[in-house]
């Protein structure tokens, strides 16, 4: 007998809904939507197209390589990564167009 585990399915439709709810709500206040893990396991990428698609203009995720990930599924949206800054990640950073969490000074000289 093999575990399965435990499936999460998601209405894009209905995380759409949720979304204009909410905009409602806040009226012109930013929304940033975190994307890291996948998504929480519901797929990042399909999580950040619908969201896009009804306006969102900010996304977080946690890694570069989760940044990239948005960008090459065609994410235009500003693309936050919350990880410490990596000077070996730089080049892609901005080859990508990722806004990076500084959190030292010397996080600044780099």
């Amino acid at each position: 007998m093999s575990y399965i585990g435990p499936k999460v399915h998601i209405d894009l439709e209905r995380l759409a809904n949720n979304y204009r709810l909410l905009k409602n709500e806040v009226g012109d206040i930013p929304i940033m939507a975190t994307v890291k893990a996948n998504g929480y396991g519901h797929g990042a990428v399909q999580v950040a197209q619908t969201l896009e698609k009804e306006g969102i203009q900010h996304f977080a995720v946690f890694t570069i390589e989760e940044g990239i990930e948005l960008r090459d599924a065609g994410i235009t949206a500003d693309i936050l990564v919350y990880s410490r800054l990596n000077p070996h990640t730089l080049s892609d950073a901005e080859t990508h167009n990722l806004l990076l969490n500084v959190s030292s000074f010397d996080d600044l000289k780099l």
